[in-house]
């Protein structure tokens, strides 16, 4: 029988869903704790009973055969064990040991019991495997058959079964349901005091930048894998890994020309870390649902349907959703992927369909997204497929700095408490806008208020190519360019376009060959010149600045440890002209 049954076989306190015996079937059973009830595969016999020595058995007639005292190849009256044998005919078919469900061999009609048994292939269109056959003799005489049968079972489909005591307080905490061998949050709150401390910390600023690592965090604390080697198990984090098979109740094997364990490949990482993903994406959306979205999610409602089975009514906050789509600002952006994640698990349930139709018809934010907030650091190592940048919390494009470190594309705050970096998005460390790899582009970039910017628009007008604290060669192109040499005597240029030099304190000696100042002729025929511009930053004063000649270029000294040199201020012609100088 194959039903919404669940039991716990392997005796680890947690019972999977499980095929089932029909209710004129019975179970061969031992109460070892004599407490009236089955309460798990250790007192069945099959692959799951310990035997004497502690092992398990291969299967149940192997368990049996341990009882056969004169070793005459049954059980019967002759071995002492024969009292203790019950049959459980589970009347109900509930998994449970209910009233009168147990009753002695003798009143099933049963005399002997063979510890022999013959293979067979049979498998019952429940998927249940009836592996072994063998025999048993009843009261009367007649012969009947037994069977040990292999269940067909969802091991991530469980009830757990062990300590359910809550923490004080616990209604202030997310509540998330677990799969597999993964309790609840709520329960597991209560056993894991780490974990607790990263669930405050997460309560008290639900948006951060980093949020990706707080959840990994919250979920190997979760899961206690958090002491894995994260290269224990090849290319793939191994703590990873650990929660997949703790989610799936199944241990990983990649059979691979006849090798059950070789490592993993890059082909099976990216698949275990999509359903990694998958999970984690369910985890953060439930996580933000009962913090950040509380009030949005405060919506939902507990209803009956036709068939008297309770379920979540989304048709207020399918509404709300739909009423404000059209703003489209970071934060219901946000909310529209909070609420695909949130039915992750439920995905096939008819009433949950409709909003996830209604989500499908809208933007969502594309294969990744990625959340800016007031604190946090984070780097990114692969963007590829469609994604997009949310900046949470109110902030602007005013308060951010795009900056460019060789390969790599740095998104902070201005305040620096800040920052993404998202790696490889150029083919070289070269010129500022040449090279891109457009797989590790970000689409787009969303804030608080609405606003947006694409990539080109970053490009554009944004982007600031920062040095390494070496000396550097800055180089910019014809768009408008921000370039920051950082530590180091470094050179730079900006080229044709509106560039921006920015000096700071303890910047070296840098050299700037501006030679990209043009002229041109505006749309209405009007001379225009491309306006250059040194920014110095906090500190720099302008009575602090000293000016001097060395042929024909230019010396702005602050101390003897920093200055800018213009290259070829002094020549014919303004093209080495600086427009103006800012402070921060």
């Amino acid at each position: 029988k194959n039903n919404n049954i669940h039991f716990d076989l392997n005796a680890n306190q947690f019972a999977e869903n499980t095929g089932w015996v029909g209710s004129d079937d019975g179970l061969l059973v031992l109460d070892l704790n004599n407490n009236g009830i089955i309460d798990n595969g250790r007192e069945l016999f099959g692959e799951h009973t310990l035997l004497k020595d502690g092992s398990l058995a291969k299967n149940g007639y192997q368990a049996l055969a341990e009882y056969d005292e004169n070793g005459d190849g049954v059980i019967d009256k002759k071995d002492s064990i024969w009292q203790k044998l019950k049959v459980w005919q589970d009347k109900n078919s509930n998994g449970y040991t209910d009233e009168n469900e147990l009753i002695s061999l003798e009143k099933a009609g049963i005399s002997a019991i063979s510890t022999k048994y013959s293979k067979s292939d049979h498998t019952d269109s429940n998927g249940n495997e009836h592996r072994l056959i063998g025999e048993i003799t009843y009261t009367d005489g007649k012969k009947g058959q037994s069977t040990d049968v292999w269940f067909a079972t969802n091991q991530a489909n469980t009830i757990y079964t062990g300590d359910k005591h809550y923490i004080e307080g616990i209604e202030n905490y997310p509540s998330i349901r677990g799969f597999g061998n993964l309790i609840n949050l709520s329960y597991a709150l209560s056993q894991n005091n780490k974990l607790k401390n990263l669930l405050d910390k997460f309560i008290a600023n639900p948006i951060t930048t980093d949020i990706q690592e707080v959840v990994d965090d919250i979920i190997f604390s979760w899961a206690n894998v958090s002491q894995v080697d994260p290269n224990s198990r090849g290319i793939f984090d191994a703590r990873k890994l650990s929660v997949l098979e703790i989610i799936t109740g199944e241990k990983y094997t990649n059979i691979y020309f006849g090798d059950k364990t070789p490592p993993i490949g890059s082909y099976a990482a990216d698949l275990l870390l999509a359903e990694y993903n998958k999970f984690k994406h369910y985890v953060t959306a439930n996580l933000l649902a009962q913090t950040e979205f509380k009030q949005e999610f405060k919506l939902l409602k507990i209803d009956i349907n036709d068939d008297k089975e309770l379920f979540i009514d989304f048709s207020q906050l399918e509404n709300y959703l739909n009423s404000n789509q059209k703003t489209n600002d970071a934060r219901s952006l946000l909310l529209q992927e909070v609420i695909d994640g949130y039915l992750t698990y439920n995905s096939n349930d008819k009433y949950y369909q409709s909003i996830k139709d209604n989500l499908g018809k809208n933007t969502l934010l594309g294969d990744n997204f990625y959340l800016f907030g007031l604190s946090g650091h984070t780097t990114v190592e692969d963007t590829s497929g469609s994604d997009k940048l949310l900046f949470m919390n109110n902030i602007k494009a005013k308060d951010i700095i795009f900056s460019r470190q060789g390969a790599n594309i740095t998104v902070k705050s201005i305040d620096g408490n800040s920052s993404i970096t998202f790696k490889n998005v150029f083919k070289d460390a070269k010129s500022v806008k040449s090279g891109i790899n457009n797989d590790n582009v970000i689409e787009e970039f969303v804030f608080a208020n609405g606003t947006k910017l694409t990539w080109d628009d970053v490009l554009k007008d944004h982007l600031q190519m920062v040095g390494s604290n070496g000396n550097d060669t800055l180089l910019g192109s014809t768009g408008n360019d921000i370039l920051s040499g950082g530590k180091g005597n470094d050179f730079l240029s900006g080229g044709e376009g509106n560039d921006t030099y920015i000096f700071n304190l303890g910047d070296g000696h840098d050299t700037i060959d501006n030679q990209g100042q043009f002229k041109y002729v505006g749309f209405w025929g009007e001379e225009k010149t491309d306006v250059d511009i040194i920014r110095f930053g906090k500190g720099i004063r302008a009575d602090m600045l000293r000016s001097a000649r060395k042929n024909k270029d230019l010396i702005i000294s602050i101390d003897k440890k920093n200055s800018i040199t213009i290259k070829n201020w002094f020549s014919t012609g303004n093209e080495q002209l600086i427009a103006r100088v800012d402070y921060f």
